[in-house]
Order: structure tokens, then sequence, then C-alpha cells
């Protein structure tokens, strides 16, 4: 199952807008999957430790396509395990491997390609290219963030339950209501002086 983590290229600036906190974010590494036809993206992945990418007609495919060329059953592309990420080029599939600072390969399935860092493939399913490289991706909250957005909401509900007791001491005792009509009888001669009835 594959995992979404925002992209923070290793060597993207730090943003100037008031929400960056200047902090340093913990990254770690992610296998990038973009499907694409011509300049269409059909599908992007992030694969972190134990994710996989399929293609085919699955629930959680990086790209529907009928696969009938190709064996016809749904296929693995992409996984990354035991800090290896790993492509899978299907039979009867091309491929292109690009490696730092190397001459391009061409590769024709069934290929397994073990990718590192800097390097690139692209695999080719008639129409379809999924191009794969190895990225660095921001690690999400962390527990101590968690506990910290926690704090506050304890604080805040503190705050209101302390803010109902003290309404609740300022209140007036239930016993102190007046009897029905008393304020007509202490009113009555001040109204009749001015002439108007009671």
């Amino acid at each position: 199952m594959s995992e979404l983590v925002r992209t923070a290229h290793a060597s993207a600036p730090k943003s100037d807008r008031p929400g960056s906190t200047g902090k340093r974010e913990e990254t770690r590494q992610a296998l990038e999957l973009v499907a694409v036809r011509g300049r269409d993206v059909l599908g992007v992945r992030h694969l972190v430790e134990g994710g996989t990418a399929w293609i085919g007609n699955v629930s959680d495919a990086l790209v529907r396509l009928q696969l009938d060329d190709f064996g016809g059953q749904p296929v693995l592309v992409g996984e990354v395990l035991s800090g290896e990420h790993t492509l899978y080029v299907p039979p009867r599939a091309r491929a292109r491997m690009h490696k730092r600072g190397d001459l391009p390969r061409l590769l024709a399935g069934p290929h397994r390609i073990a990718l590192a860092e800097g390097e690139r493939a692209v695999i080719v399913l008639g129409s379809v290219q999924i191009r794969a490289q190895i990225i660095r991706v921001a690690v999400s909250p962390t527990r101590a963030a968690l506990a910290g957005a926690a704090g506050w909401i304890v604080l805040a509900a503190a705050s209101y339950v302390m803010a109902l007791g003290i309404c609740a001491a300022l209140a007036p005792p239930p016993g102190l209501t007046l009897d029905r009509g008393v304020l007509q009888r202490l009113n009555a001669p001040y109204l009749r002086l001015v002439g108007a009835h009671p």
C-alpha cells in the first residue's frame, strides 16, 4: 500500500512565507513514480518503506489501463523493502535506465531494477510511461508535535471549565427572586402622582 507524503526536494530553499518556521524538516528517501501519457499526468505515488505500486485493474492502482498486451493481470511496478527501491519491468514492456553520469541503458521486460539515489528509470507500457526516481520527502508530524497540539487542546478545555466555574460562582442564588406583583405594588404610589393608571 502506498503512503501519501509531501515532497520536499533536498535542494529546495526554505520558504519566506509566514507559515515557514525556518526549522529544518526531517526527511527520508522515497521512490517517486509518475505515470504519464504524453503531457497528461495519470498518477503519482511516493513510496516509502513497505510501499508498493500496482498498475492495471486494482483498487489502489497507480494507473488503470488494459494490460492485454502485458499478460492481462495487474502488475507490480514498484516497491520499497529493506531500504531497497525496486522497479519491475513487466514482460514485453521496455525500460530506459539513467545511471548517474552514465549513458542510458535500454531494457526489455521482465526485468528488476534496483534504483540508487541520483538514478532515474522510465518504464514504457504502450502509450503510458512510468517515470521513477528517488527523492527526499518530509516526514509526517512526529509524536512530539502531536503531543504539543494535545497540550493546547487540554489547556483550552481547562480554560473553558474554569470560565464555567467563575460564571457559576458569580451567578445570583436561585432564592433571590421577587414574588409576583411586588414591583407593581412598589411603583403604584409613584404612578398615581404622575397621573398614570396602575
